[in-house]
């Protein structure tokens, strides 16, 4: 999340990301290799499974284009492959995950989930890098979107940041203006995911661990968007700032990378999974008969 003043990504600027890559068959990690390929397995036989009844199914069609708004964590930083300006394009970021891997539309033949994360970037328009002066904010207003996934407020917990009502206030208006386009989007607010250790990337640990979690929702309440709890999902436990109540280390630290603030691979793949969940949920359930799980003659 750091800003893109800088030359290179948190990844390679911070130390905090341990960069090297797992090996099928190096000592000792040949167990949670095995257990690693045993969830992409599982993954693609999930995704093989649904890609012809999407392809095939006029309910699916609901939400064809949805547009990924946010930071560093939505641009897919301190993945292996988190892309490169100006749109997060990388095959690991979350939203390439949900149309690459979990959709299984790598040809965008019928979905487009378009990554616009813009790395440090805030919701509040008096920080230091706001995300409506990007780029990515621009193409996001443009892409006619059927659904906005936003997610902002990492950022916004550095000190020279974070004012609770400026950043209540500036997401509330930012939420406006996606749910306004012409394309009349639904639009889900995604609580960002916990701070594992306090003053990483100059971040505050209780505005994200105690006052997101409370702000988003609200602010998602009051202008008729769905939230995503992202921050839940993730290992985060309200008000928590102690290593006992955090609860899902291994999504930001294995030694594919090893950061505090930005998930690793894993931890993407499992944002990827989250959002599908919300996103496309009534899909899965109307597969089958009630109680029942679907033949694949079915999908």
């Amino acid at each position: 999340i750091a800003s893109r003043s800088r030359s290179r990504s948190p990844c390679s600027t911070s130390g905090r990301c341990l960069t090297t890559l797992l090996r099928a068959g190096d000592s000792p990690v040949s167990a949670p290799i095995f257990i690693l390929k045993c969830s992409m397995l599982r993954t693609a036989l999930l995704a093989c499974a649904l890609s012809s009844q999407f392809a095939n199914a006029d309910d699916v069609g609901k939400y064809r284009t949805v547009t990924a708004v946010g930071d560093s964590i939505t641009f897919g930083s301190c993945s292996s492959a988190p892309g490169s300006y100006p749109c997060g394009t990388g095959d690991k970021a979350y939203a390439a995950v949900l149309q690459n891997d979990v959709l299984w539309d790598k040809n965008r033949t019928t979905y487009n989930i378009n990554n616009y994360g813009a790395s440090g970037t805030t919701a509040t328009i008096s920080g230091d890098y706001p995300y409506v002066e990007t780029v990515e904010y621009q193409l996001a207003l443009t892409s006619n979107p059927d659904a906005v996934v936003m997610m902002l407020g990492t950022n916004d917990a550095k000190p020279q940041n974070w004012g609770q009502g400026s950043y209540e206030e500036d997401l509330t208006d930012l939420a406006n203006t996606f749910l306004n386009l012409p394309s009349k989007p639904d639009l889900f607010m995604m609580v960002p995911p916990p701070l594992y250790s306090d003053g990483a990337y100059d971040m505050n640990q209780t505005v994200i661990n105690s006052f997101l979690p409370e702000i988003v929702p609200r602010v998602a309440e009051s202008v008729g968007a769905t939230v995503i709890d992202v921050f839940g999902e993730m290992g985060g436990t309200k008000d928590c700032i102690s290593v006992d109540c955090l609860d899902g280390y291994e999504l930001f630290c294995n030694h594919q990378s090893c950061d505090p603030c930005h998930p690793n691979d894993t931890g993407y793949v499992r944002m990827a999974s989250i959002v599908f969940k919300v996103l496309y949920s009534d899909t899965m359930h109307n597969l089958g008969r009630p109680g029942e799980w679907p033949t694949l003659a079915e999908l």
